[in-house]
């Protein structure tokens, strides 16, 4: 099993658990063109698998037909881009935020499997992001073990 399918088989563990029924390959094409970023590694698989959700306050961006709108990737990426103060830089796509403003991001400058920092929504526009894990799937595993 590959470290994403371990950490998402935890993710269906959790009883409050929300997950979406998953996006599909044209789904994920369309956010890639709008966005102008790759979507891949591990990210790209729970598009697939779960397309949005989280546990608990823990919610990840995605897409999908069954999207709540506040959690729509490709509105929410061209709001931190167009709207927001810091904008986000272009090679990021923010994947959840914090609650206080701060985005966790997948830094698709680094083409295989890109690895996830924290934009700072306090800090100026020409920041140098905080990284926090080496990918998505490392990020979540992470992520569920704060939860436990």
């Amino acid at each position: 099993m590959t470290k994403y399918t371990d950490v998402a088989a935890r993710l269906i563990k959790f009883d409050d658990r929300e997950l979406g029924t998953g996006a599909s390959e044209d789904q994920i094409a369309a956010a890639e063109r709008v966005l102008g970023a790759q979507i891949v590694g591990g990210y790209r698989l729970f598009l697939k698998q779960f397309g949005w959700g989280g546990v608990g306050h823990f919610e990840i961006y995605g897409l999908g037909p069954d999207t709540p709108p506040h959690l729509d990737i490709v509105h929410i990426t061209q709001s931190e881009r167009h709207e927001m103060e810091p904008r986000l830089p272009r090679h990021l796509l923010p994947i959840m935020n914090d609650g206080g403003g701060n985005l966790h991001c997948l830094d698709t400058m680094k083409k295989n499997e890109p690895n996830v920092v924290l934009w700072a929504h306090e800090r100026a526009s020409d920041q140098e992001p905080e990284s926090e894990a080496e990918d998505f799937a490392s990020w979540l595993d992470h992520m569920l073990d704060s939860l436990e």
